[in-house]
């Protein structure tokens, strides 16, 4: 399967289908189920940002919804969108949008995170297209308050505390191991930096867990 767009577009994923869908295939068929699976994160990672992509459509490549041996269809739909910029930004800066002309800003999506690989990302996109679209010009300030989410320092200290409570519940039935809370020489536990502690010469926006940043990107389309 090809997917194609023009050269001065980009492919944008927006379902992906892969199974028997009833009523759809031969209409002498004598299988009455339905058996479907939806991999669009897949597809998405292969083809996003592409003007043309190849999809191998077998089993290998999408998960098999289906137990019984039967033939089954993928089905993609996706739509072709101009060029596209990204934008990114610090947590705490401002960060600004802006088209030439009379073209309109208008958000394909938004990610609020450590890195694009990282987990726990955050998706913004509504919150910055109420903002930006349909404007010229848009500036917006990367804020925590403004996401309405933990930062990642906090999830994984609070998932931190979670472990402990859970592992020194379970070693507290299981077997008589020493108190955990007595000093462990052996193994400290991890020490996030004090946020309102003075800088000592790094740089101010960055989150110091992992030596990773976080990071804020927006993509916007001119039309």
């Amino acid at each position: 399967m090809t997917l194609t767009c023009g050269l001065e577009q980009k492919i944008q994923i927006l379902s992906v289908m892969y199974g028997y869908p009833a009523g759809q295939t031969c209409p002498f068929d004598e299988h009455p189920f339905i058996c479907q699976s939806h991999n669009k994160e897949k597809v998405v990672s292969i083809c996003n940002g592409l003007s043309t992509c190849d999809i191998t459509v077998d089993s290998n490549a999408f998960e098999n919804p289906c137990r019984n041996p039967v033939w089954k269809l993928a089905t993609v739909h996706y739509k072709c969108l101009e060029t596209v910029n990204a934008v990114f930004a610090m947590e705490g800066m401002a960060m600004t949008l802006k088209c030439n002309g009379n073209e309109r800003i208008k958000v394909v999506s938004g990610t609020y995170s450590r890195l694009s690989s990282a987990p726990n990302n955050v998706d913004v996109t509504e919150t910055i297209s109420k903002r930006c679209n349909n404007q010229r010009s848009c500036t917006w300030e990367v804020r925590k308050s403004q996401i309405g989410k933990q930062s990642f320092k906090e999830q994984i200290l609070a998932e931190s505390q979670v472990t402990k409570r859970q592992t020194k519940s379970r070693n507290s039935r299981d077997t008589d191991y020493p108190d955990t809370d007595s000093p462990d020489t052996d193994s400290p536990d991890t020490v996030f930096p004090d946020t309102d502690s003075p800088d000592t010469g790094s740089n101010r926006h960055d989150c110091h867990l992992d030596n990773e940043k976080i990071v804020f990107q927006i993509s916007k389309k001119e039309i």
